[in-house]
């Protein structure tokens, strides 16, 4: 009695071994030009046509605070921007609508060397102190900021502070600045 049913349960395993599709790799974004139905495994390799958009400037940032914005982040639907080296370290929250400067934060155990970058995750706010256009500095660091600390009558915060650094090498080739703007509408 062991024997049939040992072979029924082969048989089945076997039934569902072989029916089972091969994964076809491809591209699995109906937008790409090489859109392949087929494929069940996207390998990265969609196409698409180059997207030329003409960029118009929407408006001017406030001045003197932030002639030299060098980070833009939006926090919970807020804009939230600095100005770049030697400035105050201060991170200012922008009204999208008038353009004017809702709020201004000093982030008090902070120095402004040259600051280049800010970003968010669900948590906390990351003011990005790694400006090295020598490429001598040693003291980079990013600033994380609690984001709950960051209430509309908040003026003044403290942030934790990420040190590193890279090694030093020299730049026999600088790299020349682009500047690319992108605008939501």
């Amino acid at each position: 009695m062991k024997f049939p049913f040992q072979f029924i349960l082969v048989a089945i395993v076997l039934c569902f071994a072989f029916n089972t599709q091969a994964q076809v790799s491809g591209c699995t974004d109906p937008q790409a030009n090489n859109y392949n139905n087929a494929a069940t495994i996207n390998n990265g390799s969609c196409a698409y046509n180059a997207t030329n958009l003409p960029l118009t400037d929407k408006t001017n940032l406030p001045t003197p605070l932030l002639n030299e914005s060098s980070g833009l982040t939006f926090l919970d639907g807020k804009l939230w921007s600095f100005s770049d080296s030697g400035n105050p370290n201060d991170i200012y929250r922008i009204d999208t609508v008038t353009n004017t400067i809702f709020q201004t934060v000093d982030i008090s155990n902070a120095t402004n060397v040259d600051w280049e970058d800010m970003a968010s995750n669900n948590d906390f706010l990351f003011v990005g102190d790694f400006g090295n256009n020598n490429g001598n500095r040693q003291d980079l660091k990013i600033y994380r900021i609690n984001k709950s600390a960051l209430t509309p009558t908040t003026t003044s915060v403290s942030a934790s502070i990420i040190n590193f650094s890279f090694p030093i090498k020299p730049i026999s080739n600088p790299i020349q600045p682009i500047i690319i703007s992108i605008v939501k509408q």
